[in-house]
């Protein structure tokens, strides 16, 4: 670890970000050792729609499933680039979403957007979610992932730990169960 920082140092970065399994105990006092202080958790979702769909805050929407835009994975990123939280872990950077391709695909309602793995799959994984500055707080993120539970019945949708634990109450308003399974995002200055 010391070596990388070093080299980190040498190239003129600021500072080291990573997140770490929060069960990982010893790699957590290992890089605390180093001068990591833990940033945040961050945590994942799970939601079989199989067995919960009578479950769902609000049940499935088909009607609104009919109003949902397939758009390009690349304006979905464009869009986290603008609008996202200037820190998000990488993985729900717009970056990281610029290198996801078919099948993954990412979908719009208004001012929502989603991106998730193949919906042929039994098992979907939800790899971004998105609302627009302007739009937060009136819920759109809950009725964009209730149409796409519509529009895919019959799944078992996932939310790996990547997610800010401030960001949770979007999983929770669907029903989603958080895992048992967490990070913690951890930085440590340069």
């Amino acid at each position: 670890m010391q070596s990388l920082i070093e080299e980190a140092k040498g190239r003129g970065e600021k500072e080291m970000v990573l997140e770490v399994i929060e069960q990982n105990t010893a790699g957590v006092k290992l890089y605390e050792k180093v001068g990591f202080i833990k940033v945040r958790r961050l945590v994942g979702y799970k939601l079989d729609t199989n067995l919960a769909q009578a479950a769902v805050p609000g049940g499935g929407d088909a009607a609104l499933s009919s109003d949902i835009e397939e758009i390009d994975i690349r304006d979905l990123a464009r869009q986290v680039t603008y609008h996202g939280m200037k820190d998000l872990p990488w993985q729900l950077s717009g970056t990281t979403i610029m290198q996801h391709t078919p099948p993954s695909r990412a979908f719009r309602l208004n001012d929502a957007y989603c991106l998730i793995s193949n919906p042929d799959a039994t098992d979907i994984s939800i790899s971004s979610v998105l609302v627009k500055a302007r739009s937060r707080g009136a819920g759109l993120s809950t009725v964009l992932l209730r149409a796409l539970f519509a529009k895919f019945p019959n799944k078992v949708w996932h939310v790996s730990p990547i997610y800010p634990e401030e960001m949770g109450f979007i999983f929770e308003h669907v029903g989603m169960e958080r895992e048992s399974l967490s990070q913690w995002q951890m930085s440590r200055v340069l």
